[in-house]
């Protein structure tokens, strides 16, 4: 019995009425399902859109006149849209058990990791800092919990390489953004100083470099369509050149390191001309000799003086001193093991470690070095200071395994040059780790990686 009231005077509602009265009560009266409302893909379109301000992140511009250091917004940023994807991944889990995580044996051993950090945290010098980690680097176990969130996130609702793709194609055109900031940033520098695109510390964009020049290697070859396969090839080169202009020589020993194991896994693996296996032999001992000679000239002063080239000289130049100054922290917190060899000290502890075990000595020989450090500038002795031999051995598990699931002929879902171009990144990432550690950003990748491998996989299990 519904009646229009005093909209009944209007003309089009008289005339209409009875049409209007019928669609509305339909409407009103219909059950959820036949709403056709499609729930699944908001949400899934949610988490995508969640996933893509995550990595958009690096962009991001904070003013260095800001109250905290950089590095906190971003953090913060990060936690707060990790929450609200997994919130968007837990109501598609309750509406679609079919994005239930896959779970493959790198999942396992990634889980393994995360628990053995936990339990080093409780067991730890300092249980409240190494949970919720200090402010100023913000590496708590907190933080671990959601990095092993956005992979579980990843792995539910990028379930095939449809969908991969092109979240791989926006990891790269963020950093193609960045390498362009570089180098705009580097030709209108008015004195030559390295470029610092991230907070605080240029190393950091070298390390996160490393991941995403060996990350477009895989896009390019992955990609499908012609106009990105040449998009990508151009921010191969913009994101080399960007890291010849950010001189951090720890990631450009991966990077060559990288470069060289992927041109001899091809050559000798996937090709069975014996020539082009002599061919590449000669052509890497060719490259060896180069750059010997070219160190050579450049220690005898043939180039101008350039901050590229002296990093580059010192690169070779610093191992075979007496005293190195990473040298020097290994050996004075690598004792300190003995004291808790099974699951080190807690996350956040390495400056007590070192601190504990400084040697005034270390200020005579190097009087402009920094006296606390925070990190040992090596992430598999950080690891082990953390967390002991069982938190290292299941790091080291993760990268083993992701190998082994990526060297496996059977039922492979990518192509041969894309799995090792995967297994290039893991070798070069660990290569570079062995100079610093690891930060948001290039776990970020990192992870990724990892969960792409995992769904790939075919071992995985839901």
């Amino acid at each position: 019995n519904l009646t229009p009231g005093p909209l009944y005077f209007f003309p089009f509602i008289r005339h209409n009425w009875v049409t209007m009265r019928e669609r509305l009560l339909s409407g009103v009266f219909r059950s959820p399902s036949q709403f056709h409302i499609p729930i699944e893909k908001i949400l899934i379109a949610g988490i995508q859109g969640g996933v893509l301000l995550v990595f958009f992140l690096p962009l991001l511009v904070i003013p260095e006149a800001a109250v905290f250091p950089v590095r906190i917004f971003n953090n913060f940023l990060f936690r707060i849209l990790v929450e609200i994807i997994a919130l968007f991944y837990f109501i598609l889990v309750l509406y679609n058990r079919a994005y239930l995580p896959s779970f493959s044996p790198l999942s396992i051993v990634l889980f393994l990791f995360i628990g053995t950090l936990g339990i080093s945290t409780l067991l730890g010098l300092h249980p409240y800092r190494s949970f919720w980690g200090d402010i100023l680097r913000m590496q708590g176990y907190v933080f671990f919990l959601h990095i092993l969130l956005f992979y579980i996130v990843l792995t539910g609702t990028f379930r095939n390489r449809e969908r991969w793709i092109p979240l791989i194609r926006f990891m790269v055109f963020v950093s193609s953004v960045l390498a362009l900031r570089v180098i705009a940033t580097n030709l209108t520098a008015a004195n030559a100083q390295r470029i610092v695109p991230m907070p605080e510390n240029p190393s950091f964009y070298g390390s996160y470099l490393v991941v995403v020049i060996f990350l477009t290697v895989f896009w390019i070859l992955e990609e499908k369509k012609k106009e990105f396969k040449i998009l990508s090839v151009f921010a191969l080169f913009l994101n080399l050149f960007a890291l010849v202009l950010n001189e951090t020589r720890g990631a450009w020993v991966a990077v060559f390191a990288g470069f060289s194991a992927l041109v001899l896994f091809w050559s000798f693996f996937l090709s069975k001309n014996q020539l082009r296996k002599k061919i590449v032999a000669g052509a890497s001992i060719i490259c060896l000799l180069f750059s010997f000679f070219f160190i050579l000239l450049v220690s005898r002063t043939y180039f101008p003086d350039n901050s590229s080239l002296r990093r580059y000289y010192s690169l070779w130049d610093e191992p075979f001193k007496d005293i190195n100054e990473r040298f020097l922290i290994w050996k004075t917190v690598l004792p300190s093991i003995k004291e808790s060899p099974f699951f080190g000290y807690g996350l956040e502890s390495f400056q007590y470690v070192y601190e504990k075990n400084y040697q005034s000595a270390f200020s005579y020989q190097y009087p402009t070095s920094p006296i606390s450090f925070y990190h040992a500038h090596n992430q598999l002795i950080d690891i082990l200071i953390i967390s002991g031999f069982l938190g290292l051995f299941s790091y080291l598990g993760i990268f083993g395994v992701a190998i082994f699931l990526l060297a496996r002929p059977a039922r492979q879902t990518i192509n041969p040059s894309s799995r090792i171009s995967l297994i290039v990144i893991l070798i070069a990432h660990t290569i570079e780790s062995m100079f610093l550690f690891e930060t948001l950003y290039t776990l970020l990748l990192l992870y990724s990686i990892l969960g792409f491998i995992s769904v790939a996989s075919p071992h995985s299990t839901q």
